[in-house]
């Protein structure tokens, strides 16, 4: 069985222009497969379903921007440097 239903991944999809455009690929029939980094996600999902697609929820991954604030800056990699003239 090949399901040839087209599937969009949507990040920041909670609010905004995140929302809106998936809510605007569900209009169009294409599942989704959305993400945020906040609680709102949870009641996205649920309007989104009410369009009649499939909607998965993915939760954002440890390389997430709040994980690296916790996790302490990073180290700048070394400034390249010009060849001097002499």
């Amino acid at each position: 069985m090949t399901d040839t239903t087209p599937l969009a991944l949507v990040t920041g999809a909670s609010s905004g222009i995140g929302l809106e455009l998936a809510r605007n690929l569900a209009a169009r029939g294409v599942d989704l497969a959305v993400t945020a980094e906040d609680d709102r996600l949870d009641a996205a999902v649920a309007d989104l379903r009410t369009s009649g697609v499939d909607v998965a929820s993915v939760p954002p991954t440890c390389g997430s921007a709040r994980a690296s604030r916790r996790s302490g800056p990073r180290s700048s990699p070394p400034a390249a440097r010009s060849p001097s003239r002499r």
